[in-house]
């Protein structure tokens, strides 16, 4: 009884391990079809002869599930690391206005403005003119979830993305 056990099972076990033969299935669906992620740095200026507004245009257009987030250079610390701060921004001066830079975006381009609750408010300088904003490109593919988003260095760390990324724009 124990010789047709054992025959069995080795008839079994090699009726098992045979290869399956057969047409081959379909395709699977191709990869992302653009760059995994893009970073742009662009420095203007706001000013009442743009409504203080920056636009950047995007070309080639990004995809409608790709998601923007724009950082602004906010001051460089120990002679040359720079600190990037996360729009919305807003600051409040000594004399108890604020500003606020936000920014809004499309396929085809990213807007990027300087508001004031009072018109008639003297924008002070240093929040108006030559300022440097970064706008990262991130996939719609790709889960935020669990990146430090107010983070520029977590963001790009994780879309694997260098200083040697960033591509400067006029």
């Amino acid at each position: 009884m124990r010789k047709i056990a054992f025959i069995f099972t080795l008839i079994l076990g090699v009726v098992s391990f045979q290869g399956c033969t057969g047409p081959e299935g379909p395709r699977g669906p191709q990869g992302y079809p653009g760059p995994a992620s893009e970073v742009f740095e662009v420095t203007g200026s706001f000013t009442s002869n743009n409504n203080y507004t920056i636009n950047v245009s995007l070309n080639p257009a990004i995809y409608n599930s790709d998601v923007v987030l724009v950082y602004e250079l906010a001051g460089v610390v120990s002679g040359n690391t720079d600190v990037w701060k996360p729009l919305p921004a807003v600051y409040y001066l000594n004399d108890g206005r604020d500003l606020r830079y936000f920014f809004d975006f499309t396929r085809n381009d990213v807007q990027i403005y300087l508001d004031v609750i009072d018109p008639s408010f003297d924008i002070p300088d240093p929040y108006r003119i030559n300022k440097t904003f970064r706008i990262v490109i991130v996939p719609g593919y790709f889960s935020l979830d669990g990146i430090d988003t107010s983070d520029i260095n977590a963001v790009m760390n994780a879309l694997s993305l260098t200083s040697n990324s960033v591509q400067l724009l006029d």
